[in-house]
């Protein structure tokens, strides 16, 4: 067993926030403003999102009873599967980014 985290309401609310701050940023870059600022600070909010997504996983394990995700921690073949298509989906966005940085 480990300390409870915090109350799922806060997570929510900062998952909710960071999204908006983040199509906030898209659309600036979208329509021209700031870039290349505006373009990459979207992107840099994605860690953002992974370790409040983490920190949810985290309480529903506690909920359940299961600190360690024990019952869930064996990599199966469709796993593997998505992390496939998840790695050639972001080959395709950096390279998107690379031909957009060098003019392709």
């Amino acid at each position: 067993t480990g300390e409870m985290p915090k109350s799922i309401n806060y997570l929510a609310t900062m998952y909710v926030v960071v999204a908006i701050i983040c199509q906030i940023f898209s659309k600036l870059s979208d329509n021209g403003y700031g870039v290349p600022l505006t373009f990459y600070f979207s992107l840099f909010i994605f860690p953002v999102s992974g370790w409040v997504l983490y920190k949810a996983q985290s309480l529903a394990n506690f909920s359940g009873d299961d600190v360690n995700g024990n019952s869930n921690n064996k990599i199966t073949f469709l796993n593997y599967i998505w992390l496939i298509l998840g790695f050639a989906f972001w080959l395709l966005i950096l390279l998107g980014v690379y031909a957009k940085a060098v003019g392709i």
